[in-house]
């Protein structure tokens, strides 16, 4: 996937909360950790529509697996 640069003002304490991360080992730089947090939302996202729409459907989940 080609990737854009961008440039972004967030809270002092998220920063932290990701050098922490950091340190920990869990990401190697802000910009995978701050990667990783967008994908995530966008998975959450996408499954939230994925409910909502199978409710508008009168549908359960599980039938789309089959």
């Amino acid at each position: 996937m080609a990737t854009t640069q961008v440039q972004v003002r967030i809270p002092r304490e998220f920063v932290k909360e990701i050098d922490k991360w950091i340190s920990e080992g869990r990401f190697a730089s802000r910009s995978e950790a701050i990667k990783t947090i967008v994908a995530l939302y966008d998975e959450r996202e996408r499954t939230r529509k994925f409910y909502k729409n199978c409710r508008s459907l009168a549908c359960q989940p599980w039938q789309w697996l089959i």
